[in-house]
């Protein structure tokens, strides 16, 4: 299974911990357009809430990735 690594903000981290956002955000640009192409759902994302070293940091599945006009929509079916 493949895996993307992201960084993001502590309180968003800590709503998916919680269970309450089911669904990860990205704008929609030439470089998530170019690293989703390459990405077979389902897949695992890795959440690392700043740059680090031991930075928290979350693994989660990716059920499916959905492309709107403005955004990608990363459905996320569980925590690993």
């Amino acid at each position: 299974m493949q895996t993307i690594t992201m960084t993001i903000k502590k309180c968003w981290l800590n709503e998916i911990l919680a269970g309450t956002k089911k669904i990860e955000y990205r704008a929609k640009s030439p470089y998530w357009i170019k690293r989703f192409a390459r990405i077979a759902v389902p897949c695992t994302l890795k959440l690392i809430s700043g740059y680090k070293k031991d930075a928290p940091h979350i693994t989660v599945e990716i059920s499916t990735i959905v492309e709107t006009s403005t955004c990608f929509e990363l459905h996320i079916s569980r925590i690993l």
